[in-house]
């Protein structure tokens, strides 16, 4: 009798315990799951932040802020149903910098629509180069951290690329002089959306934003050769284009 009674409490701890597994086996699975999916739906992104460590050079500069957008979105049709929360501080050694007007801006990207806010880098006078980190990060509901470093430049030249913008009303040329022996590739990234430059300039590696807009492109300049680019838009300034080696 005693051992057909330990066989039914064994038996009913063998039951009991293949229940439990399977039950937090589905639980596991579960919340990997909506883990896994969650994640993959997550955008929070930049047009000239990435999580890669990358330098853009910055020349001209006359004291304007430089601007770049932070996004929850992939394009205007993907984007985050969560809201996210960020922050945006920067670094340097060379200059006082500001993030709209804070050292460390937070602000709330909002969640279910295409959100895309821009951001405004100011710094304050220094020498003739500044070097300055711009760091993002995501606070919630997941961490991520974009970055870029501005080498800002008041001159006109990088190594012996020279550049001059001549701005009429709706017509500006840039002008690009290679006075080196060698051959040197140059990118012109356009910070504003209302500019445009004609597809007929021997132009490379082009780049659009969301809106299909060229906003990058590479050209490649001869030893001791001059290219004059076309920019169509209404007063266009120096602080509006990046010129700079390509990458």
């Amino acid at each position: 009798m005693k051992r057909k009674v330990i066989i039914i409490i064994v038996l009913l701890l063998v039951v009991s315990l293949i229940s439990i597994g399977k039950t937090f086996s589905k639980y596991v699975s579960t919340t990997k799951w909506d883990y896994s999916y969650n994640s993959k739906d997550f955008y929070f992104t930049s047009d000239y932040l990435s999580e890669e460590e990358k330098t853009l050079y910055y020349n001209s500069w006359d004291g304007s802020d430089i601007s770049f957008n932070i996004s929850n979105a992939l394009n205007k049709d993907t984007f985050t149903n969560e809201d996210i929360t960020y922050e945006v501080s920067c670094i340097s050694n060379d200059t006082v910098c500001l993030i709209n007007g804070e050292s460390n801006f937070t602000a709330t990207l909002t969640g279910g629509v295409y959100s895309n806010e821009k951001l405004n880098l100011s710094l304050s006078d220094f020498e003739t180069v500044a070097n300055v980190t711009v760091i993002a990060r995501s606070i919630k509901p997941y961490k991520k951290t974009l970055q870029v470093t501005y080498e800002v430049n008041k001159e006109t030249k990088i190594n012996d690329i020279e550049y001059e913008l001549k701005s009429y009303d709706n017509l500006s040329k840039l002008l690009i002089n290679n006075n080196s022996d060698t051959e040197e590739c140059v990118n012109i990234k356009i910070l504003k959306d209302d500019i445009r430059v004609s597809k007929d300039n021997n132009i490379k590696n082009i780049k659009t934003n969301i809106d299909d807009v060229i906003n990058s492109f590479d050209i490649v300049l001869n030893n001791n050769e001059e290219m004059i680019i076309d920019l169509y838009g209404n007063n266009v300034k120096s602080e509006d284009i990046i010129v700079s080696s390509c990458e």
